[in-house]
């Protein structure tokens, strides 16, 4: 009984040892290691909240709002959806499709705009 349990042991921790990596595929640990790599490269602090500008402060405080991101995130999304339509210069909803996507220019515009002066030292 005994060494069955140190077999047991042997094979947790050689498995602990291998992050549990020993059973994935060639594949399944490039994806791992991609992931490992992507954590990694994240930024490691939110910039400062500049409370000596009252207006830079606001636009900070728009910007790091739940849901201007999740709005900006759905504004992504459409324009994604946008871009997979096909549409040719002679169709009759060409310029709607070009009004639309002209719009998520100018609102991804902003978007940047705000966050140059929310973030900028």
């Amino acid at each position: 009984m005994i060494g069955l349990t140190l077999f047991v042991g042997v094979v947790i921790a050689n498995y602990s040892e291998n992050k549990g990596t020993a059973l994935l595929t060639v594949d399944q640990r490039r994806w791992c290691d991609l992931k490992k790599r992507l954590k990694i490269a994240q930024p490691l602090h939110l910039p400062p909240r500049p409370d000596h500008h009252k207006f830079r402060a606001f636009i900070y405080d728009i910007t790091q709002n739940i849901f201007f991101k999740r709005a900006i995130a759905m504004l992504v999304m459409a324009n994604s959806s946008l871009l997979c339509v096909s549409w040719k210069s002679d169709e009759p909803h060409t310029i709607p499709l070009a009004t639309v996507s002209a719009g998520f220019t100018i609102l991804f515009t902003i978007e940047v705009t705000m966050k140059n002066i929310a973030f900028t030292p």
